[in-house]
């Protein structure tokens, strides 16, 4: 059930639900006004959980003890639900009551899905709108492949997934795969500071490029930023990719593929093909275009590129 109403002097609906209970049990006690603040504020709070997606519902836990965490939630249904409203007689004109029939939210179910929690995301600039690259975007395949094809260099192709829609509607967090999960979690603030992690899905390593403002990069400002990062590995056959630790070390190591420019290059330039998925990621500050490579291309402790690349540099085209 939904409860909104106005504050002020406005006469409230529990003096009205209290005369009632009073006439049924003159020592039954009375109902309260909730105190808690108002409605903005509270959404506010209940969206300031990290991109995390709600729990299921309980009504005894959080979030659902928030004020008007559950009438919030009700409106999320990605069905077409029977709405009941009124305004209580002899209340403040300004109150309504609304009910739903069936109730769309089941205790130890998610009452949204997951869908639907990412457009809210999405509409309070969170997490950015995801499109999913399909036959319209093919010239950034080919604009990798034409690195990595390029005489001198002789590499195989990339090759499109057989896929290319969007996140499917999945009833639980774990059907979904795992890029899946990685694009649901990408948050405006890791594109914003470009802390995205490569390895974030497993199975697959993930590359990007990023545009400030609305558009993300085309397909050759994504490869020329990607080729940018054989300037930061050097000449020598690039180090074994190493998970960061907490403290920096000086020169280049196997952390340096945490820089989105040198993931992208590595991941260009290893050996054997690879199925390759990406999408714009945009709503936010900034603009990115997202790829996962599968199998992945960095894995710790493994070299991603086996040979030395300064005599391989004259081969690769630019745009």
């Amino acid at each position: 059930m939904l409860l909104l109403h106005s504050a002020g002097d406005a006469k409230h609906c529990t003096v009205e639900i209290n005369k009632f209970r009073k006439q049924v049990d003159p020592q039954a006690n009375n109902y309260m006004e909730s105190d808690e603040g108002n409605p903005a504020e509270d959404l506010q709070s209940f969206l300031s959980t990290g991109g995390e997606y709600p729990a299921v519902f309980n009504e005894a836990k959080e979030p659902y003890t928030r004020s008007n965490a559950i009438p919030f939630v009700s409106l999320l249904s990605d069905k077409a639900e029977i709405i009941y409203c009124g305004t209580p007689k002899g209340c403040d004109t300004e109150s309504i009551i609304c009910y739903f029939k069936p109730s769309s939210i089941a205790e130890g179910a998610h009452p949204v899905s997951r869908q639907m929690w990412h457009k809210v995301e999405e509409a309070g600039r969170i997490k950015p709108s995801l499109e999913a690259h399909g036959d319209e975007y093919k010239d950034l395949l080919e604009a990798v492949n034409a690195v990595r094809t390029v005489k001198g260099l002789g590499l195989p192709g990339f090759t499109a997934p057989v896929e290319t829609e969007d996140m499917k509607r999945r009833d639980t967090i774990n059907d979904a795969t795992p890029y899946e999960n990685a694009l649901y979690n990408l948050t405006c603030e890791e594109i914003k500071d470009s802390t995205i992690h490569p390895n974030v899905a497993q199975g697959y390593t993930l590359i990007y490029a990023i545009n400030e403002g609305e558009d993300p990069p085309t397909a050759e400002e994504a490869v020329e930023f990607w080729k940018s990062g054989f300037t930061k590995l050097g000449t020598d056959v690039p180090p074994a990719f190493t998970v960061k630790k907490s403290q920096r070390t000086e020169g280049i190591d196997g952390t340096i593929y945490y820089d989105n420019a040198v993931a992208g290059f590595a991941s260009m330039m290893v050996d054997g093909t690879r199925e390759m998925r990406c999408y714009n990621a945009t709503g936010c500050d900034n603009a990115a275009v997202i790829c996962f490579l599968s199998e992945p291309t960095l894995v710790e402790n493994r070299q991603p590129i086996r040979y030395i690349l300064s005599e391989h540099l004259c081969y690769l085209p630019t745009f």
